[in-house]
């Protein structure tokens, strides 16, 4: 008999507000997702207002509408962390290298999949493949639905296991600042994405590889410090420069385009890293370039 739809919401509410009693038992916060949705409900947030009992559970989540949103971060016996594989190879490769460890609870996304850890330390960052969501973020979770209509499913029953550090299972992890409250933020999360300095895989990349050597390789540097050894500028490599415009910062890592309509500008960021200046000569994306870097110029 086909159910009506009417049955099948009743069927998802019943079905999402059993996932919301089941975090609420390993001591994990929630916030309500707008149907359909990946953002946040208003007032709801990492820093802001969160779901810690039943009743609450049930009045957001039993009628179907709301997406379930887990708080990173939090649990009872650890801190909740996320590892969120886009692709799904990428999953299985990591799956094959970590053995047994990746026994844990693990979920279907639209695109990847999503492998919950309760841990010692609640690391937020990006390593080969994978971003983690620690500590002050939010990640949807089974069985809400996806803005394309896919609905998250588990791929397994296991616990959520528990590990003393994220560092183990992803030991090339570069490490990400917490994220920010930012009241007028909606999203499931928003990070910032400059490395920490400390001793990850960002901050060896950096000791390794210098700016002024790699950006060599692109255009011609000359001193404009006088000699002195910090400042150089030459043409940009990015576009058509009629005048050094590109400069270089070799005492702190950094470089840029003084020319406003020149692509690395285009985010709204005008002075970047050794990473940036890689991934955007190789033309690929910034994991990438943290994975070529490493095989590069880290000895294993």
């Amino acid at each position: 008999m086909k159910l009506s739809d009417r049955d099948v919401q009743e069927r998802i509410g019943a079905a999402r507000f059993e996932a919301a009693q089941y975090w609420l038992a390993q001591g994990v916060d929630l916030v309500p997702i707008q149907p359909t949705s990946k953002s946040l409900v208003a007032g709801f947030g990492p820093y802001r207002e969160h779901i810690t009992t039943e009743p609450a559970a049930r009045d957001w989540f039993a009628d179907a509408s709301h997406n379930l949103g887990v708080v990173c971060g939090t649990g009872a016996e650890g801190q909740l962390v996320v590892a969120d594989f886009d692709d799904v190879r990428e999953y299985e490769r990591w799956r094959v290298s970590v053995g047994p460890a990746a026994d844990t609870l693990t979920e279907k996304t639209a695109r990847g999949v999503h492998v919950f850890y309760f841990s010692g330390d609640a690391p937020s960052g990006v390593g080969p493949g994978v971003e983690l969501k620690g500590r002050g973020a939010v990640v949807m979770v089974a069985p809400s639905v996806h803005p394309s209509g896919v609905i998250y499913q588990r791929i397994n029953e296991l616990p959520v296991a528990r590990v003393e550090s994220m560092a183990r299972l992803f030991p090339l992890l570069s490490v990400k600042r917490e994220i920010s409250p930012d009241p007028d933020d909606g999203s499931v999360s928003r990070e910032d994405s400059r490395p920490m300095i400390g001793e990850d895989v960002v901050s060896r990349i950096k000791s390794a590889v210098s700016v002024r050597t790699l950006a060599s390789q692109l255009t011609t540097l000359r001193s404009s410090d006088a000699g002195r050894g910090r400042w150089f500028a030459g043409r940009c490599p990015f576009h058509a420069d009629a005048h050094p415009s590109f400069w270089v910062d070799a005492q702190r890592g950094l470089w840029g385009c003084r020319t406003p309509s020149c692509p690395t500008n285009a985010s709204g960021e005008r002075a970047h890293d050794v990473i940036n200046l890689y991934a955007k000569a190789q033309d690929i994306d910034e994991r990438e370039a943290i994975r070529r870097l490493v095989a590069e110029y880290l000895p294993p």
